[in-house]
């Protein structure tokens, strides 16, 4: 019903800005070892048991934030993860961004965004302010942050 605050609000305000599955299991999983002793390696299968996580699903998340210098891995029997650097200086934006192609609120404030009525649009500054708001949000926010949340 088009009428609905909900139907606007769900279906056109926020579908840009659904977090992902993938971000959200990284983020779970960069907690889990921002709470372990951070010279200690933990291995794949014990943080996706630990955590309920899918080890296949959390083998392609480590992979790409070891790529990013985020974590770092050891092989072997005390093999595994570690953060690569303290939690204070890993934030949920860095880590949002690798797995997300768009954390825009609306398509007017997504990168390369094209709008016809971009020039005529009363409510275009305010959604631009919105979204920068949330983005420095996101980049301030980092693991220490969201431990105490």
């Amino acid at each position: 019903d088009k009428t609905s605050l909900n139907y606007y609000y769900f279906d056109d305000i926020l579908p840009m800005m659904r977090i992902s599955t993938k971000s959200d299991y990284g983020l779970q999983a960069l907690m889990a070892l921002a709470k372990k002793d951070p010279e200690a390696f933990i291995s794949l299968k014990k943080l996706s048991k630990e955590y309920k996580l899918p080890y296949r699903f959390l083998t392609q998340i480590m992979h790409t934030l070891k790529k990013a210098d985020i974590v770092e891995s050891r092989e072997g029997i005390s093999g595994g993860y570690r953060l690569a650097r303290k939690p204070e200086t890993i934030s949920m934006g860095e880590v949002l961004s690798l797995f997300e192609n768009d954390l825009g609120i609306m398509r007017c404030t997504t990168e390369n965004a094209f709008c016809p009525q971009a020039e005529v649009c009363p409510s275009r500054p305010a959604w631009h302010r919105i979204q920068d708001t949330i983005t420095q949000s996101l980049l301030k926010m980092n693991l220490n942050d969201l431990l105490r949340a």
